[in-house]
């Protein structure tokens, strides 16, 4: 694992100065890398860079990371900032679905019909929509008196070194 940190760090940073980079995740063992075109180039340059090229992977992607983290950031101004902030959503951020990066939305209580507005809230960008229990309760009171709490974006750096933003309800903000 410890030669997987050296090579993640020189593919991030080789990801990051390319216009066509589509992020990097592991599975198991393998370090993936994504571009949007020149497969071939990146992998001939990437192979002579890291340490272990037999645990590194180029993939095609279909979004470019820079794309991917407008979109998120797009959508969560929309959803939590906008002149009427979405109610129900308790999440919005990063992850991979059937080996793509995509932009998702948690809402609870979740419907079809709640699904529906989410997405034509955030149109013309591209989501996927879940249920997702919000990961810090509403107080009882706060529910019988009808207020709902603004939410705290938070950041980290996720396994494959990209910044993560992922959204929740605030203790500290009242809306």
């Amino acid at each position: 694992m410890q030669q997987h940190v050296g090579d993640l760090g020189i593919v991030v940073a080789y990801g990051e100065g390319q216009p066509d980079y589509g992020g990097v995740h592991f599975e198991g063992a393998q370090l993936v890398v994504r571009f949007t075109a020149d497969i071939d180039r990146h992998r001939r340059i990437l192979v002579g860079r890291v340490e272990d090229a037999d645990l590194l992977t180029v993939r095609r992607s279909r979004r470019t990371w820079a794309d991917i983290s407008e979109t998120n950031r797009r959508v969560a101004d929309r959803l939590f900032h906008g002149p009427t902030p979405f109610r129900g959503v308790n999440g919005v951020g990063i992850t991979m679905i059937d080996g793509e990066f995509v932009n998702q939305i948690g809402i609870a209580p979740f419907d079809e019909g709640s699904r529906a507005a989410v997405r034509a809230a955030v149109a013309p960008d591209v989501v996927v929509v879940i249920h997702r229990r919000p990961s810090v309760p509403l107080r009882h009171a706060d529910r019988e008196a009808g207020r709902l709490r603004a939410p705290r974006a938070s950041s980290s750096v996720t396994a494959a070194g990209h910044r993560s933003c992922r959204t929740g309800p605030s203790r500290d903000r009242p809306t």
